[in-house]
């Protein structure tokens, strides 16, 4: 079975802001271009329903259920994404960890982390903003506006 639940494009409606950093393309200053979002989180169902959700803003989401295949995607094409959206509790690689490793590829890389229990030592490691799970989509979706 594939780690890889969806990937799909959409185009936006506009009101995202440029990407700033030094990879950042032509195709991201333009306002109808998809926000590019990883999406990673253990369990299936419900990163496959977030996908959903957010393709349904007209983001493009790639979203997996392994922090590990997340990471190779990351240091395969550490400019691809726009945008990180990670849970904290998962196996292997917890949210901690594979934000860490981001932020080490790429620092300028917003993350957030969607989970039901926040870390005890609050925002670090790459991690711009923390919501709490079940976060509703307009939250979610306002949190990407806010850093992309």
């Amino acid at each position: 079975a594939s780690n890889l639940i969806s990937s799909a494009r959409f185009r936006t409606t506009g009101g995202e802001r440029p990407l700033e950093h030094h990879l950042a393309t032509k195709k991201k200053q333009d306002s109808s271009a998809p926000i590019r979002i990883l999406l990673v989180d253990d369990d299936v169902l419900l990163v496959s329903c977030q996908a959903a959700v957010l393709e349904s803003y007209g983001h493009e989401v790639t979203a997996v259920s392994d922090s590990t295949h997340a990471l190779a995607l990351m240091r395969g094409n550490p400019s691809h994404f726009d945008i990180v959206i990670t849970d904290l509790v998962m196996p292997v690689i917890d949210g901690i960890e594979l934000s860490a490793a981001i932020s080490s590829l790429r620092p300028d890389l917003p993350i957030i982390m969607l989970t039901a229990t926040p870390p005890e030592h609050g925002l670090g490691y790459g991690i711009r903003k923390l919501l709490t799970k079940p976060a509703p989509s307009r939250e979610v979706h306002r949190a990407i506006l806010e850093f992309v």
